[in-house]
């Protein structure tokens, strides 16, 4: 007899969001979702414990974080803005000199030479922006004792603890939060149902993916490389434990299911699909990176195809309703770009 009420009650609680939002929400998807506590204690506690490990693993090993070319770096990059500056009013003053006719085509000349001038300028303090940490640490380890220890954390921290920890982060906390939390405040806002779904997948697609990309603008360009050595082993220790942890409490704590957050056994379909997505995505992505770099020379252009990258995670982690489609492709993105670094 409880039963049969309390089947009846759940029955009765689905019907009414259903007549609420014109769509399929279950009940329990309100009961039980992640808050916004969550997400701020998994992401910014990632960011706060790969800051705390890196400064502590400097500070015992007694490592100089700023490289003593990049102190050299900064102080030509001085005497080029001064000179050039310098430049700029020699030349404004012969623009007074010149006739009437010919001042807008000498300003034409003169802007263009000072943008050829920044131009410079960019180049030399954005050119190792477009190397990657990875990359930098993999060129100063060359010819040295420990290059297999290197070789070994790059690959450790590009194709295992980097996929499973922002996968896990960007997309099962942060698209599973925003997505119900976007859709519930629409509807109670009066948003029709249908139209505060599509808005709530919108959001958890667009969003995530927007920060994703911010965060991969580029770090450690003028770090010495035994503090690049340290950043890499913090951000890689930081992936792990943070993974392994957000698991326990969500799981244990929280009371969500493993197929809640998208994690369960891997198959042969999920393999397929990351297969799939990432024939389909890096090349245009390499094609998109060149051009963006052609385009714009000395700039950090990687967070655009990196932006597009996630937006397609995103999509499929929503359709798939699983991280391990997410993880792979991820994981064979990285795993690409370490043999890049190789070769090179």
């Amino acid at each position: 007899m409880n039963q049969k009420i309390n089947g009846d009650m759940i029955k009765n609680n689905e019907e009414i969001m259903n007549l609420k939002s014109g769509v399929e929400f279950p009940a329990e998807l309100l009961e039980r979702r992640l808050r916004f506590g969550d997400v701020f204690l998994l992401i910014f506690g990632h960011f706060f414990l790969s800051s705390f490990l890196f400064v502590l693993f400097c500070v015992c090993t007694g490592i100089n974080n700023l490289d003593e070319n990049a102190k050299n770096l900064i102080n030509e990059d001085n005497e080029k803005i001064a000179s050039t500056k310098k430049q700029r009013d020699q030349q404004e003053q012969e623009e007074q000199q010149t006739q009437q006719e010919r001042r807008a085509k000498d300003a034409v000349g003169d802007d263009n030479a000072n943008d050829g001038g920044e131009l410079v300028i960019d180049l030399v303090v954005s050119e190792k922006a477009q190397v990657h940490p990875l990359e930098r640490l993999l060129e100063s380890s060359r010819g040295g004792g420990g290059l297999v220890l290197v070789f070994m954390l790059v690959f450790v921290s590009a194709v295992i603890s980097a996929p499973l920890c922002e996968e896990f982060l960007y997309r099962s906390v942060f698209v599973g939060w925003l997505r119900f939390s976007v859709w519930e405040h629409l509807l109670e806002s009066g948003v029709g149902g249908r139209s505060a779904k599509n808005i709530g997948v919108f959001a958890a697609v667009i969003c995530p993916a927007i920060f994703f990309a911010i965060l991969h603008v580029g770090t450690g360009k003028k770090l010495s490389s035994d503090a690049l050595f340290c950043m890499i082993f913090a951000v890689t220790l930081s992936n792990l434990t943070v993974f392994s942890a957000g698991i326990f409490y969500l799981t244990v704590l929280r009371k969500f299911t493993l197929m809640r957050l998208g994690i369960r056994v891997p198959n042969r379909q999920d393999f397929f699909v990351a297969v799939v997505v990432s024939l389909l995505v890096i090349p245009p992505m390499l094609v998109l990176t060149y051009l963006l770099r052609e385009l714009c020379p000395g700039k950090v252009v990687d967070p655009v195809p990196l932006f597009i990258f996630a937006v397609v995670l995103g999509v499929v982690f929503l359709r798939t309703k699983s991280l391990i489609p997410c993880i792979f492709a991820h994981a064979i993105l990285n795993c690409y770009s370490f043999t890049i670094m190789l070769i090179k």
